[in-house]
């Protein structure tokens, strides 16, 4: 069993996305990320789902360039294999899980 405290720092994202992940689990891995209002994560996919919820912020969603808002108490799907990016419209704190892990 891991805890928070011995989570992994996320590294080799965009200036101003910061954060911690526990995993690749077997099945999933899940992380809590820290987005600085503006910092915009490029286009990529991932080979499994993502479901993400903002515990606070707005981010801007674009998913095969059709654009969605997630706000804070919300949360969102990615299917497996879509391009997808994003961009802080606000400081925002999201929690999220890939399955299979990453």
């Amino acid at each position: 069993m891991l805890k928070a405290k011995e989570m992994e720092p996320y590294k080799g994202g965009p200036s101003g996305l910061t954060g911690t992940y526990i995993g690749p689990g077997k099945n999933a891995t899940l992380g809590k990320y820290y987005f600085k209002k503006g910092v915009e994560v490029k286009l990529h996919t991932h080979r499994g789902e993502q479901i993400s919820h903002l515990l606070r912020g707005k981010l801007r969603i674009f998913v095969n360039e059709k654009e969605f808002i997630v706000s804070e108490g919300e949360s969102y799907l990615i299917p497996a294999g879509l391009e997808h990016r994003m961009e802080a419209l606000e400081d925002t704190v999201s929690v999220d899980v890939w399955s299979p892990a990453l």
